[in-house]
């Protein structure tokens, strides 16, 4: 069996300092998360386990992991509910 597993790097929170998550609480900003490393989430991280996991049963997959990335999309034509969108948020991958 192959996988694909897709996924979108997110940031590392364990890396901000107390500092900073007092100063978001208080309402004077959020969090600078634009110099924090990328990383696979908890929850994509524990679909891989139990996926992989079935290998223990004899069962033979691979599993290949894409990563979509976090820049803008040069191309922001997008369709929404199949009709065409002008689209600023879309991600290339």
């Amino acid at each position: 069996m192959n996988i694909l597993l897709a996924f979108k790097a997110e940031p590392d929170a364990g890396m901000l300092a107390e500092k900073e998550w007092q100063a978001a609480a208080q309402g004077k900003s959020g969090p600078d998360i634009s110099l924090l490393r990328s990383l696979l989430g908890a929850d994509e991280q524990a679909a891989a386990a139990l996926l992989l996991a079935q290998r223990k049963n004899g069962t033979s997959m691979s599993l290949t992991a894409l990563s979509m990335g976090d820049e803008r999309a040069h191309h922001r034509n997008a369709v929404t509910r199949g009709k065409p969108c002008q689209s600023s948020r879309l991600r290339k991958l």
